[in-house]
């Protein structure tokens, strides 16, 4: 089914559903992961802004212990983009008392 996200893709026997040949999965792990991204977004995203990409993500993915292949809402689970709006406070109080690390010479932008 067309729509202004994608394809969506559903399964005619649960309520599980993907977007563009993703991987179905329920609707409680798309709204955490909707969760999860309005909470870390901000880091990196608008007027706010606090981090470049790159460095929120290798900040989120050490909070969550997860490499930077798996550090992308769309491949957690729901366990974890449950604990992405947490990570991202910590980011952000990480930022905003100016103990961000040094960062690795792979995360600088």
């Amino acid at each position: 089914i067309p729509t202004r996200s994608g394809v969506r893709c559903t399964c005619a026997t649960c309520p599980r559903y993907s977007w563009d040949g993703k991987p179905l999965v329920l609707p409680e792990t798309h709204a955490a992961r909707q969760a999860a991204h309005a909470a870390f977004d901000t880091l990196w995203k608008g007027p706010q802004r606090l981090l470049p990409r790159p460095v929120a993500y290798a900040r989120l993915g050490h909070y969550m212990d997860l490499s930077k292949e798996d550090c992308h809402m769309a491949r957690m689970t729901t366990e974890q983009a449950l604990r992405v709006p947490h990570a991202a406070h910590l980011i952000r109080q990480e930022v905003e008392s100016g103990n961000l690390p040094p960062r690795p010479p792979e995360e600088r932008p």
